[in-house]
């Protein structure tokens, strides 16, 4: 990804995201520098401050300068990564992670409550800078999507080892724990540069559909990846009882296998057997279907805009955040 026209056209910009992120979390106490900076510091893509950028180009059909809509842009995708680091050092907590971004999760540096207090601030500097901009529509985003966030995490919990698990209930899941993040970041741009209710639905369905992708590719990398090209523990899914894509496509399987098999490999955390029933029951095959049809309608939805290398970078990006999974 790292040639793409996706980050080739963010790059400059991204600079400035990286300054407004440092700004809008720094402490007096040096002690929550340390807990916040540890996780922010250690790299990133910046996917959704990236994707921002590239949604108020296509809007705009130009780079984004330093005017002032634009300032509110660069602070907004700031704040969008912020929640992000956020949600990422309460996840850490949630599920023992003791590996993010190829160094220790801040919960494994600094302990289980540091780590949930550090992530309430960054919660909660997101939200303010959200206020700051004066656009209702915008703060109500913004708590709406914390309050989503929460009820993802909360329905996974309860759903913790459940073969019985629905495909439906998977994607309303995984659409409160990754995709309305996406939605939101695609869609800020279209009420701050004032697009029609028509190109705002276009764009969150655009982001929305991003971030379905980008799960499922992280749910099958969980089975298919090392630890080293994760950035964090492989196999964790199932040492957590999590029943996520693959392993309901497994479980809905014309081989043989019954989801009393699957049951007995997940609870054993026998991820070898487990692996090998994916793999006999073409599983992954029914992900990419599926991660296809998304990005179908992702690419889709962008002709509403005018062609752009906006556009083509975002089309781009719709292709490369599923293809990783290989």
């Amino acid at each position: 990804m790292s040639d793409s026209l996706f980050i080739k056209l963010t790059e400059q910009q991204i600079d400035t995201v990286n300054k407004q992120i440092s700004q809008q979390i720094d402490s007096p106490v040096e002690y929550l520098n340390q807990v916040c900076f540890h996780l922010i510091d250690a790299g990133g893509k910046r996917i959704r401050p990236r994707l921002m950028l590239l949604c108020a180009g296509l809007i705009n059909g130009k780079q984004i300068q330093h005017e002032e809509l634009d300032e509110k842009i660069y602070s907004l995708a700031a704040s969008v990564e912020i929640l992000h680091t956020a949600t990422l050092m309460h996840d850490d907590v949630i599920d023992e992670g003791l590996m993010r971004r190829g160094r220790l999760s801040v919960n494994n540096a600094f302990g289980n409550r540091v780590a949930v207090l550090g992530g309430d601030y960054l919660f909660t500097k997101a939200y303010n800078t959200s206020i700051k901009i004066n656009n209702p529509q915008i703060s109500r985003l913004f708590s709406n999507t914390l309050a989503t966030l929460v009820e993802g995490e909360l329905t996974q919990m309860s759903n913790i080892a459940n073969t019985g698990i629905s495909e439906e209930t998977y994607f309303k899941t995984i659409y409160s724990k990754t995709s309305a993040l996406f939605e939101i970041t695609s869609k800020i741009p279209g009420f701050i540069y004032n697009c029609t209710d028509e190109q705002i639905e276009r764009l969150a369905l655009y982001g929305r559909n991003i971030g379905y992708v980008f799960q499922i590719a992280d749910d099958i990398l969980d089975y298919t990846a090392d630890s080293k090209t994760l950035g964090k523990i492989a196999g964790k899914d199932m040492e957590e009882f999590k029943i996520t894509l693959p392993v309901i496509y497994t479980i809905k399987n014309n081989c043989g296998i019954s989801g009393e098999d699957v049951y007995k490999a997940v609870n054993s955390k026998d991820i070898v057997t487990l692996k090998e029933m994916i793999n006999r029951t073409g599983a992954i095959s029914r992900c990419d279907d599926v991660a296809n049809r998304l990005i179908a309608e992702a690419v889709h939805a962008l002709d509403a805009f005018p062609d752009s290398e906006y556009r083509d970078a975002l089309e781009e990006l719709a292709n490369a955040a599923y293809r990783r999974r290989n």
